[in-house]
């Protein structure tokens, strides 16, 4: 079986597309585009709320132009809906969209609707330009984050393996964060960046790949919560920081500038960026993996 990123790189072969990726791609005008797709049960377990649906639905998309550095223009919205589906859950959806791209500083402004036996929702979203690309990294660099790890995954699983309790996590993995407003503030210090949607080890070898170097994680900072959930499944609290869906955003941030941008937003340092090539972590090498489609 083909891996997502087999499937991608047949694509964009076949559309003779550029070799980079990118969380959002240029345009002729200079502005970026950049879509995603959320359906359930894959994406939201039994018992996630139609509004956290919507919010998810917008914040994939924004989350890509955050990563970018890109002040988002609008967004469009496509819904497969089920039959069965009523007003009321429709309409709660469309709040959660709204609600999300409020705080991302833009607004829904169309979309398309079909029918589908299963709801699927896919959002396109628009920014002015990149101010940061995945290729800019040097060694050296200082490896940040945007906040603490793991919430979101810790809380998908509670909800898929049915596990009382463990409401915080949960409510983080419905409701992830928009990192639009501290990007803006941060992207001027930055070499390089991308979001952490598949999980932090795809997110640094991401920019280790695009940028030719290698990296060292030393501390990686877990969200309150996400211990507990861990313990009951058998993993590490760090397993689930590579799982994803947390929003945050990863930088590679120039030593003599980490101080000042850390005046700006909350930043954790994690780790540098490497001549020696590869993923490390107390000396051992960590391969690729993180969440991916098609496993």
């Amino acid at each position: 079986m083909l891996s997502e990123r087999d499937i991608i790189g047949v694509i964009k072969r076949s559309l003779r597309a550029p070799s980079s990726f990118e969380d959002a791609e240029e345009l002729a005008d200079g502005s970026v585009c950049t879509t995603d797709m959320v359906l359930d049960f894959d994406d939201f377990p039994k018992g996630t709320k139609p509004y956290y649906k919507g919010w998810t639905a917008v914040c994939s998309s924004v989350s890509d132009l955050a990563a970018v550095g890109a002040k988002p223009l609008g967004v469009v919205a496509s819904w497969a809906i089920p039959k069965k589906m009523g007003r009321a859950e429709i309409s709660e959806i469309a709040r959660g969209m709204r609600d999300c791209a409020v705080a991302a500083k833009t607004r829904v402004v169309g979309g398309d609707v079909n029918e589908s036996e299963r709801l699927v929702l896919c959002t396109a979203a628009v920014g002015d330009k990149r101010r940061v690309s995945r290729d800019g990294a040097k060694p050296g660099d200082v490896i940040a984050v945007t906040g603490r790890l793991g919430a979101s995954a810790a809380g998908w699983l509670s909800l898929m393996k049915n596990l009382r309790g463990h409401e915080a996590v949960k409510k983080k993995f419905m409701k992830p964060p928009v990192r639009i407003g501290e990007m803006q503030k941060i992207v001027g210090s930055a070499h390089a960046a991308t979001d952490l949607s598949d999980g932090l080890l795809i997110g640094i070898y991401n920019i280790c790949e695009e940028s030719g170097c290698g990296a060292e994680i030393t501390a990686v900072p877990i969200d309150d919560g996400v211990e507990a959930v861990a313990r009951k499944l058998g993993k590490t609290p760090f397993d689930l920081a590579c799982i994803g869906s947390d929003y945050e955003l990863l930088l590679a941030i120039p030593r003599k500038r980490i101080a000042e941008a850390k005046k700006r937003a909350l930043l954790y340092e994690i780790g540098v960026f490497t001549k020696a090539k590869g993923v490390r972590m107390n000396g051992k090498r960590l391969a690729r993996h993180g969440f991916q489609h098609f496993q």
